[in-house]
């Protein structure tokens, strides 16, 4: 299990924002890993995934820190089954645990938010349905393949040498090497 201070655990202890409970089959891996599956009672909030032996239990029995997680994803190890490998940490090394689920609609509703709440899921993506309908260009006569309104708002600005691409004689898709 990475490293945890006592400050972040009396934290995730104490926290309020629960994402999901219930009982979860789960399985670690590793040298001296069992090879039985444990029902724990699991706790999931913004920040840690807990692992509880009953659900009157006070106290996790184990803590993962969801932005530690480099891995959340569905595994054929057993049916309904997620796969989660936390990250080398400082004094911990890298561990994989195996969480079974009763059916697909537990595990995805699981795997979203718990790859959500990792860094895996705070990764900002590109732009989704992007089309390119414009393509502006420079030429020695000045741009090319602008709007019209573009083009009018450029026609009475300054040039600035400085910034004006330079262009190989050679053809337009080849730059040409500073000048000094």
């Amino acid at each position: 299990m990475p490293f945890i201070t006592k400050e972040e655990s009396r934290k995730a202890t104490n926290s309020t924002s629960v994402i999901r409970t219930g009982y979860v089959g789960v399985k670690s891996k590793g040298v001296f890993a069992g090879w039985i599956w444990k029902r724990r009672w699991v706790q999931l909030t913004e920040t840690t995934l807990m692992f509880y032996k009953s659900e009157n239990s006070a106290r996790p029995c184990k803590t993962i820190l969801t932005r530690d997680l480099s891995t959340v994803e569905r595994t054929e190890m057993r049916p309904y089954c997620v796969l989660l490998q936390t990250s080398n940490r400082a004094r911990s090394a890298a561990k994989t645990y195996l969480l079974s689920f009763d059916g697909d609609d537990e595990l995805y509703a699981w795997q979203d938010d718990i790859y959500n709440r990792s860094s895996l899921g705070n990764v900002m993506s590109g732009p989704t349905g992007f089309v390119h309908h414009v393509h502006v260009g420079f030429d020695t006569g000045g741009f090319t393949g602008l709007p019209n309104e573009w083009d009018a708002a450029v026609a009475g600005a300054p040039v600035d040498e400085k910034a004006r691409p330079l262009v190989a004689e050679s053809g337009p898709n080849t730059a040409a090497p500073p000048q000094s």
